[in-house]
């Protein structure tokens, strides 16, 4: 029994389809995958939560006897004149030009958090001897930052304690046409502290609040 060969050329041909389909088959594969893990990235990205350096959303503060502005998250508060004396607990906050805060609490604890930031007028002190100096207690204020330009000296972290309350706050000071502007930042914590995990929590904010703090500055401004 004789079994039918095909001849050189028609066998050439079959191999050269056959690399063709195995060829367009593979692009198609190739397509798909890598169009499904672009569809994925882009999904992917759009449900991440914004930047905690986004401030799209911040609000501006301007003055325009002092000539600055400053943003600041749309969850804090502007505080009232009423508001602003009663706040004797945080210097210079009751004479401030601005002032802003928030509350926070934690669900399953009697824990109770603030966040505040301030900036007043410093009187007096038009020149940098008189300006760069620690309100409470008159020491240099020697650490330096630039801020669009602007050379700001502060302090260094310092807190107390008091009736179930625990605090820490930073001052910074600059300088501008013979006018000194003083700027807040404080962090307050009140519990009865029977829960150890108000220590953990407390501390988890106080870094964030600060991480905020820091945030809110860069955005200061001398508006000619």
């Amino acid at each position: 029994m004789k079994f039918l060969r095909p001849n050189s050329q028609t066998h050439w041909q079959y191999l050269a389809i056959l690399a063709g389909l195995g060829l367009l088959a593979a692009s198609a594969i190739w397509w798909v995958a890598g169009n499904t893990s672009a569809l994925q990235s882009a999904s992917e990205a759009s449900q991440q939560p914004l930047s905690a350096n986004d401030q799209t959303n911040w609000k501006i503060y301007q003055n325009e006897e002092y000539g600055f502005e400053v943003k600041y998250p749309e969850d804090f508060s502007v505080f009232t004149s009423e508001q602003k004396r009663l706040r004797t607990d945080l210097p210079n906050v009751t004479n401030s030009i601005f002032a802003i805060g928030k509350s926070n609490s934690f669900e399953g604890t009697v824990l109770g958090t603030g966040r505040h930031f301030w900036i007043y007028a410093v009187s007096g002190a038009s020149d940098a001897q008189a300006c760069y100096t620690k309100s409470d207690d008159g020491a240099l204020l020697t650490q330096h930052r630039a801020v669009k330009s602007e050379d700001f000296y502060y302090s260094d972290v310092f807190g107390g304690v008091g009736l179930g309350t625990h605090w820490a706050i930073q001052e910074y000071k600059v300088l501008k046409h013979n006018t000194c502007l003083g700027i807040g930042v404080a962090h307050t914590e009140s519990s009865d502290w029977n829960n150890p995990d108000d220590f953990a929590l407390a501390k988890k904010d106080e870094e964030k609040a600060f991480e905020v703090f820091d945030q809110i500055l860069s955005t200061f401004r001398f508006v000619e």
